[in-house]
């Protein structure tokens, strides 16, 4: 990647991207209704950012004789102007930080430095611990961006597992035999995703629309505001947006592995640490990542397209140098060099490389002729490993991991048959919107709410509700007799604040549910609306507590149509 200057464009800037690691909101849709007409408006959602704790303890100059310097008869050196240097013709020679302290826990570490080579080389290894005690062992630093390819000057490494750990050291192993070394600066970037301060924000409504001859649903995503994306981190000071967008119709899929820790819980602060390290850090404005993957088999919304939409067609990322005008990249979150991809994430990449592949009609088996934008070609599998397509020659990485690209044959044809399996789309002209509504023949709930034919008894001032307090979660479920085909789902809540979380979906059998819709903090006295165009007998409303509060529900009317 080239650092940016006056002249140069924002598409210089992402064709030149090397692996970078919209606003995404609750799935709800306000409606307005009446007697003979049914019309849909996109509107603001509620949804929680999540800032990110981050630090930056940096060395330069002198600051390096606070380390153990290697003292083979003086060829080692730190000064103010220079930094730490380490002369031609020396092999193995280490050099050892002092410890480095931060005041928070650290979720995630990054390593970055600047330094001019002149022939010679170093690797990079960091530990942590909690107490300066015990340390973890030596942790190899991958390099993410080499110099020039961030938008921040320096190079980049992949983010680490920061274990909760206060305190860290870096060891670097210098091999000069070719050339001296000169370290500028290095630089420890300390994350913590998990315990910054939360705050409500309004973020557009999340769409969803298809236009693929093979019909295969856009997968459900945890969307940017379902991860705690702060979309703060996009714009400058002044407002304007770092990273805009451009577009290039996609024809090959990329997926990668982060390179970051497995050993991890929840994938939402990885998510938001890849973020930070990415858009804040690296200087570019967003995650590079079309979308993520999970080891909980969820797929993460990456990069932020047009308001309200979810992959945004054709959308440019910065994932893979030279090759992102008309590639949409993915990642595996975690490090698959030596660990097989598990096979619930593969899965789930399969969802949506299959959905790009019919979106586009891409062959996932086929071969494709890629011109980057340097003009050199990559000519290879359409569903191309990161270390393929990215010139091995001038840029090598070892993206997706060794391990993980043995994986990639079978992961093609994987794909191949979800998508031979899939139907063609049904051009059939979608019936317009009854306003004649069903009747439900019966309802059910959880224990602890109150009577369920509240939520459809005609009346908006009767409502369902729990009725035990501080439950954790609630359900309450319809059914319409029989399957039937259901254009659209509305419903009314009666009581403010008492819906943190709800996720909507429907059954043929009461034992297999399928997603219609997730939201959160929906307001009182209005009408949320989705449209659904599918046959199902029953639907069903999950109110989870997030904010623990006394009561949930305020359920007071739900409606199905024809």
């Amino acid at each position: 990647m080239i650092p940016s200057n006056d002249s140069q464009t924002i598409r210089d800037r992402l064709l030149s991207r090397r692996t970078l690691i919209q606003a995404g909101g609750a799935t709800a849709i306000a409606a307005v209704a009446s007697a003979d007409q049914f019309m849909v408006r996109p509107h603001f959602v509620s949804a929680q950012a999540i800032s990110t704790i981050a630090a930056n303890p940096t060395q330069t100059g002198a600051d390096f004789n606070k380390g153990d310097l290697p003292a083979q008869g003086g060829y080692s050196s730190a000064s103010a102007e220079d930094g730490l240097v380490v002369q031609r013709g020396l092999n193995g020679v280490q050099f050892v930080s002092n410890v480095i302290s931060v005041d928070f826990p650290m979720t995630h570490v990054g390593p970055n430095w600047q330094a001019t080579y002149n022939g010679g080389w170093f690797t990079v290894e960091v530990r942590l611990s909690q107490d300066g005690k015990k340390w973890t062992q030596w942790t190899p630093v991958s390099i993410e961006a080499f110099q020039g390819e961030a938008q921040r000057p320096g190079v980049y490494g992949y983010l680490l597992n920061g274990y909760r750990a206060t305190k860290m050291q870096y060891r670097l192993t210098f091999d000069t035999r070719g050339g001296p070394v000169s370290i500028q600066q290095m630089t420890l970037t300390a994350l913590n995703s998990e315990d910054g301060p939360r705050a409500s924000v309004r973020v557009p409504e999340a769409s969803n629309e298809a236009s693929a001859a093979k019909y295969i649903a856009k997968p459900r995503l945890i969307t940017r505001a379902s991860w705690g994306c702060d979309e703060s981190l996009r714009y400058y000071n002044n407002g304007q947006e770092i990273w805009g967008r451009e577009y290039a119709r996609w024809r090959a899929i990329v997926p990668h592995h982060t390179a970051t820790t497995n050993d991890y819980y929840d994938p939402a602060p990885q998510v938001r640490s890849i973020y930070y390290y990415h858009a804040v850090t690296q200087g570019w404005g967003d995650i590079g990542y079309h979308a993520l993957v999970g080891n909980n088999k969820e797929i993460y919304e990456g990069r932020h397209g047009a308001d309200g939409k979810i992959l945004d067609y054709d959308l440019m990322a910065g994932h893979t140098l030279q090759c992102n005008a008309g590639s949409f990249g993915f990642a595996f979150i975690g490090d698959y060099s030596s660990y097989y991809i598990p096979s619930g994430m593969l899965r789930a990449g399969q969802k949506i490389a299959a959905w790009v592949c019919a979106e586009r009609d891409i062959n996932p088996i086929g071969t494709i002729s890629f011109q980057r934008s340097d003009r050199s070609v990559y000519n290879g599998a359409v569903i191309a490993a990161h270390r393929n397509m990215q010139r091995p020659d001038l840029y090598p990485t070892a993206c997706p991991g060794d391990t993980g690209y043995t994986q990639f044959p079978w992961f093609r044809s994987y794909v191949k048959a979800k998508l031979d399996a899939a139907p063609e789309k049904d051009t059939t002209p979608t019936p317009p919107p009854s306003t004649t509504r069903y009747v439900f023949t019966s309802s059910g709930r959880s224990s602890g709410t109150n009577e369920s034919t509240l939520a459809w008894d005609n009346h908006t001032s009767t409502y369902w509700q729990t009725t035990t307090p501080y439950l954790k979660a609630a359900r309450i479920q319809f059914d319409l007799g029989a399957i039937k085909y259901v254009s659209r789902v509305r419903w009314l809540l009666k009581k403010e604040g008492w819906s943190d979380w709800c996720i909507v979906e429907r059954s043929d059998d009461k034992t297999n549910w399928t997603f219609v819709a997730d939201s959160s903090e929906l307001h009182a006295g209005v009408w949320y609306e989705r449209l659904i165009g599918k046959k199902f007998r029953y639907l069903r409303f999950v109110f989870t507590n997030v904010n623990n509060d006394q009561y949930m529900g305020g359920l007071a009317e739900v409606q199905l149509y024809p």
